[in-house]
């Protein structure tokens, strides 16, 4: 690939700003690039109609609707000499080798334009900036004036009550244009890096860091770990400045930290001898802190998902709406019984949920999570259900998190510095295994729920994802009741 078949979108830019390296792989590896996952791909679809809703706030829009790249800048310089059109979405510009498409741009009385690039977001990123930045370069630079460059996101706070949403108060829109003058000797700078990446034959040398997972989870993160078993970013909760000290001592893996070089939490202190020694960190006493659980044990676990766009009346954007729950009962003789529920109606779950939780949770044993999500969800629930309050607030008080005993007593090689439940399950207890469900993970139950009760979903296709969501919430709790044996050594 040349550099003048090299074309720079607004992607790839702010790839680059992200990490040179990835911006690299990105032109002259592609096929390396792991898939995007169901999860990333459904935000990007509400990211899309998100920004479809948007142009319903301004009257008499044009859209540049053309694919071809050079028959959609010819349409929108079309509609930029129209006097009548003054607002055009996805117009389509080109500077040098940079091609872009703005959300939205608008002609003012002066006949300058205003910039508004619409979010899914409901607080303004670093990563905006550029995003917007790279958009004012453009068209400054093919001479047009530039007056107002904004950011336009979503409102957290706004309530859906009717139908149609209030595109004035579901939207906010913020004025960066200061922020855009004050940037634009960096956008040229990340462009004459770019230049040079594109004309270097080799790919930027660049280690593995948080940049890999900010603002995006990189595709390449996998060939970039290549060749390293334990690198230094798989210690718990690194700062940037230990990650940059170990970096300048030229360390990249976590066996390669000697005893007392830099200063380690208890906790990463325990991952780098684990590491070293390759024997598991286990303390006896996990014992005792099981045998403190009055029976019967339930091991409970909730399904939730946080819609962009509000789907019931008095709930608000990325509002936390758990529609799922399944519970793993173990009582003193060693009896199991499962319950379960999913909220199949189209009303909005809380009632039925809660009730439904309430009573099934009445037999006064221990509940056994794993993390704080079902306490900060009863908690928001509460808020709604006054007279409730006390029977949730006693569940509540018999919470127990697994994660956290786990996180205190044991560690195991194949951990990879993580606690979560994806990663500790198949690393003690192989055979079971999430591999074989359609559902793997929470963010994929959001999504699946979320076309569960969609009305144009067959009913044919509803009753599989019926059964996809159980199946996947039955593991989870199932999954903590086998980890609780383990510990126990009743396995």
């Amino acid at each position: 690939m040349s550099e003048n078949t090299i074309q720079l979108t607004k992607t790839k830019f702010l790839s680059a700003v992200q990490c040179l390296k990835k911006f690299y792989l990105e032109i002259y590896k592609p096929d390396i690039a792991a898939t995007l996952s169901s999860s990333e791909l459904a935000i990007i679809n509400e990211s899309i109609e998100i920004g479809k809703l948007a142009r319903n706030k301004f009257n008499e829009g044009v859209l540049i609707d053309a694919i071809d790249l050079d028959k959609a800048i010819e349409k929108t310089w079309q509609a930029i000499e129209n006097n009548n059109i003054k607002t055009i979405f996805e117009p389509a510009f080109r500077f040098k080798n940079i091609f872009l498409r703005p959300d939205i741009i608008i002609k003012d009385d002066n006949n300058c334009f205003n910039i508004i690039e619409v979010k899914s977001a409901t607080n303004i990123k670093k990563y905006f900036k550029f995003d917007l930045g790279i958009q004012y370069y453009v068209l400054r630079n093919l001479g047009f004036e530039v007056s107002k460059a904004f950011i336009m996101y979503i409102d957290s706070g706004y309530i859906y009550r009717k139908e149609t949403y209030d595109l004035d108060k579901l939207f906010k829109i913020e004025d960066l244009t200061i922020e855009m003058d004050q940037i634009q000797s960096e956008i040229e700078n990340k462009l004459f890096l770019i230049q040079k990446a594109i004309n270097n034959k080799n790919e930027p040398d660049i280690s593995v860091g948080k940049h890999c997972k900010k603002p995006f989870l990189c595709p390449f993160l996998k060939y970039c770990l290549e060749g390293l078993e334990n690198p230094i970013i798989e210690l718990p909760r690194i700062s940037d400045n230990l990650l940059n000290i170990l970096k300048e001592l030229g360390i990249t893996e976590i066996s390669d930290i000697s005893e007392g070089v830099v200063k380690l939490s208890d906790l990463q202190q325990r991952v780098r001898d684990v590491v070293i020694t390759g024997k598991p960190f286990f303390d006896k006493k996990i014992h005792s802190e099981l045998d403190k659980l009055n029976y019967p044990i339930n091991f409970l676990d909730f399904e939730a998902f946080n819609p962009a766009l509000p789907i019931y009346f008095d709930t608000k954007p990325y509002q936390m709406i758990p529609f799922q729950w399944s519970n793993h009962i173990l009582y003193k003789n060693g009896k199991i019984f499962h319950k379960e529920f999913l909220h199949l109606d189209v009303s909005l779950p809380y009632q039925d949920f809660i009730t439904s939780l309430i009573n099934n949770l009445n037999n006064g044993g221990s509940i056994i999570v794993f993390s704080g999500f079902e306490s900060v969800r009863m908690k928001e629930i509460a808020i709604n259900f006054l007279e409730l309050q006390p029977q949730i607030n006693s569940i509540i008080d018999r919470l127990i998190d697994l994660q956290l005993i786990i996180k205190k007593y044991f560690y195991f090689p194949e951990f990879h510095g993580s606690y979560s439940l994806k990663k500790v399950l198949p690393s003690l207890i192989p055979e079971l295994s999430y591999e074989n469900l359609a559902i793997t993970d929470g963010s994929m139950a959001a999504m699946f729920y979320k076309k569960l009760i969609n009305k144009n979903t067959s009913q044919q296709e509803k009753n599989l994802i019926k059964e996809q969501l159980l199946a996947y919430c039955k593991l989870d709790t199932l999954a903590m009741l086998e980890l609780y044996k383990y510990f126990k050594g009743l396995r």
